[in-house]
């Protein structure tokens, strides 16, 4: 179906596009009650080098360059299963995540929660700047760092107002209401040529019983016609079935034919 056509039927359906864009907005307010908005709050913490790898009235973060290796093992370890369980309590609903700040160059860690209410993601939040320290120590523990050799770890930022996060919501308000209008256009579309079809066969069908009525009506008037002349009828039967008289064929002789015709008899008996 070209587009032309597409658009001459969503004119002449106009009634079943009505229908499919209100479903479409039923369907769109569906989603919109079904996922919930979620709320998120965010907090950004930075790694600080140990007192002894700082020179003496020096300011500490001119040497923040080599705490990357350390930020990285830090990360991973609160991103564990183990501190997950701790904070989240298998809850499904509840989500958060660290990495390295992308918009620094420094060992700068941030924190995100997301949460179905906007306390519980600030908890969350709350839950890993406490955790992170004593984790942290655990580390440099099992590696006998010496206590003024240790790396501490800083808050930087931190919420105390969650955000609200509609971007799961309205992309799938977007592919429900997408997907309700090409399916509105292309039902609407097929319908019609349904309908057409149905339209030519009923009108070919009107026309054949037309002709067929026409047949039997011009059949019946000329039975109608012989029953009023039955005489005619019967005559053309029996002149037809009467065998056809053939006159004889006489030849005509003028005398002098016969005086020619006694003349040649006279010769032969002579």
């Amino acid at each position: 179906m070209f587009l032309h056509d597409l658009g001459h039927a969503l004119l002449r359906r106009w009634y079943l596009v009505i229908v499919g864009i209100l479903a479409t907005a039923a369907g769109v307010y569906g989603i919109q009650q079904y996922i919930p908005i979620t709320y998120k709050a965010e907090a950004s913490v930075v790694l600080v080098p140990p007192e002894t790898a700082v020179i003496e009235g020096e300011n500490p973060y001119l040497y923040m360059g080599g705490l990357d290796q350390a930020m990285s093992v830090l990360i991973v370890r609160m991103n564990s299963d183990s501190i997950a369980q701790k904070i989240l309590h298998d809850d499904p609903n509840l989500t958060y995540s660290l990495a390295k700040d992308a918009t620094t160059t420094g060992p700068i860690i941030l924190i995100e929660s997301e949460a179905p209410t906007g306390d519980v993601a600030l908890d969350i939040v709350d839950k890993l700047l406490k955790s992170m320290p004593p984790n942290l120590v655990a580390i440099q523990d099992a590696l006998g760092v010496h206590e003024n050799a240790r790396i501490s770890v800083m808050t930087i930022v931190q919420d105390h107002e969650a955000t609200e996060v509609t971007k799961k919501q309205m992309r799938m308000m977007i592919a429900g209401a997408g997907g309700g209008v090409a399916l509105t256009l292309l039902f609407t579309g097929w319908i019609d040529q349904m309908l057409n079809k149905l339209k030519v066969r009923r009108a070919a069908k009107k026309a054949k019983k037309k002709g067929r009525l026409a047949v039997q009506e011009s059949s019946e008037s000329m039975d109608i016609s012989d029953s009023e002349n039955p005489d005619a009828s019967l005559s053309s039967k029996s002149n037809a079935d009467k065998p056809i008289l053939r006159e004889p064929v006489t030849t005509a002789f003028t005398e002098d034919d016969k005086h020619h015709r006694i003349s040649h008899n006279a010769l032969i008996d002579r």
